[in-house]
């Protein structure tokens, strides 16, 4: 089954789910990226898709995370030209920028836990925790801004208009 990649505004794929097993492994896609699965009407998290839950790889360490972009190769050239079909431009654009938002406050979290564990690591428990439940908060914040960008994509008539 092949499946698309939605990331700081730009779709990536087709992509295999082993494919994007070894990205997730390599840091090159994360378990929280919006994909569209041929088939499907909706945009959903990696992480909750039936073939990502069968066996998901095992999680890295936090320790020495970096957040990698995917390189757009000709799915720029591919999202202009979808773009152009696209009825109601604010909206999606307004999707983007939430999308983006949340893509960002994923990976500020990210960095959060890492150094909470640092920290942790340190001897100061007591901050360790302060700065995890930051993160946690900042994860939620992005679900919700995910939330409010997915419906959006969902009511223009779903992913394979755009």
């Amino acid at each position: 089954m092949n499946y698309w990649l939605l990331r700081n505004d730009q779709r990536f794929g087709p992509y295999l789910i082993e494919d994007l097993r070894r990205m997730v492994a390599e840091r090159n896609a994360f378990e929280f990226d919006w994909v569209w699965q041929e088939g499907t009407s909706s945009w959903v998290r990696l992480i909750e898709t039936a073939e990502w839950r069968k066996a998901p790889p095992p999680h890295p360490s936090p320790r020495g995370v970096r957040i990698k972009q995917a390189k757009p190769g000709i799915a720029r050239l591919v999202d202009t030209v979808k773009d152009y079909f696209v009825p109601d431009r604010a909206r999606l654009t307004k999707a983007r920028e939430l999308e983006k938002l949340s893509n960002n406050l994923w990976a500020e979290s990210v960095n959060l836990v890492s150094n909470a564990y640092q920290t942790h690591l340190g001897g100061d428990s007591e901050e360790a925790l302060d700065i995890f439940i930051s993160a946690a908060k900042m994860q939620i914040e992005a679900n919700k801004l995910s939330n409010d960008a997915i419906k959006i994509y969902n009511e223009l008539e779903g992913p394979t208009e755009y």
